[in-house]
């Protein structure tokens, strides 16, 4: 699906039919054929308009700049020198590398905490 204001010539939008709000709510069962077809898009648009790149967004929460709360993934195709910007703003004041390495061990922790399921 076309976006109704495109960041840049070819993005498009994967929709799941079935009603997802948002990442942290996707399922294995929806997952494999959401993923199936973002593959499958972002292959037509490399195919089909030859960008030098392609970002996928999809955002979780307020936060993250989400505004409709239906899952929804973008590709955006990406040129050298486009209008669209950097995606990643530098951390200001730079992340310490005890906050970095603090944060991936509460990752670790939760991941096995949570292995066999894919639930909050």
């Amino acid at each position: 699906m076309i976006p109704l204001h495109p960041a840049a010539l070819g993005h498009m939008l994967v929709i799941p039919r079935r009603h997802i709000p948002d990442l942290w709510e996707l399922d294995l069962a929806s997952a494999a054929p959401l993923t199936d077809a973002v593959l499958r898009l972002g292959h037509a648009i490399r195919r089909s308009l030859g960008p030098d790149g392609l970002n996928v967004i999809t955002s979780a929460g307020a936060a993250a700049s989400q505004t409709v709360r239906h899952l929804h993934v973008h590709l955006v195709p990406r040129w050298e020198g486009d209008a669209f910007g950097d995606l990643w703003p530098r951390p200001s004041p730079p992340l310490s590398p005890q906050a970095v390495q603090e944060a991936a061990a509460a990752i670790r922790s939760a991941l096995a905490r949570h292995s066999d399921d894919r639930s909050p």
